[in-house]
C-alpha cells in the first residue's frame, strides 16, 4: 500500500466542484446571480456524451457555453465516481452570488455501476 489514507468520494469531489463553480462564474454575464449548470451524461454504442446546459432561472436567456475547464472537470468528476463504483447520469450545480461571495449546492442523480 502507499500508506495514503483513502479519500472519500466527498473529499475528492469537493475540489472538482469548486473548480467547476469558479470556472462557471467567470463565464457569466454580469446580471446573473443564480446560475445553474446541468450536465447530463449518456453512454451508448457511440460512446459517452456529456450535455452541458448553463441557464439563469430568473429568465435571462443569454446562452453561455461551457469552457474547456468545465468540460474537463465534469469528465474528471465522472472518472472519480467510477473509481468509487458509481456513475452519475445528471448533475446540477445551483450557484448563488451575492455580497458575501459565491455559494453553491450540487445534486447528483447517480447509479451504481452494473457489475458485468
Amino acid at each position: 500500500g502507499t500508506g495514503k489514507p483513502l479519500m472519500t468520494l466527498q473529499d475528492e469531489q469537493t475540489p472538482i466542484d469548486r473548480e467547476i463553480v469558479t470556472a462557471l462564474v467567470e463565464l457569466l454575464p454580469e446580471a446573473w446571480d443564480r446560475p445553474v449548470l446541468e450536465v447530463e451524461y449518456a453512454l451508448d454504442d457511440r460512446g459517452e456524451r456529456f450535455g452541458h446546459t448553463i441557464f439563469n432561472p430568473d429568465g435571462q436567456r443569454d446562452l453561455v457555453d461551457p469552457s474547456d475547464v468545465i468540460y474537463d472537470a465534469t469528465f474528471r468528476l465522472q472518472q472519480l465516481f467510477r473509481q468509487h463504483n458509481g456513475v452519475w447520469t445528471k448533475v446540477r450545480y445551483e450557484i448563488a452570488i451575492d455580497d458575501r461571495g459565491v455559494s453553491y449546492k450540487v445534486r447528483f442523480d447517480a447509479t451504481p455501476l452494473k457489475q458485468r
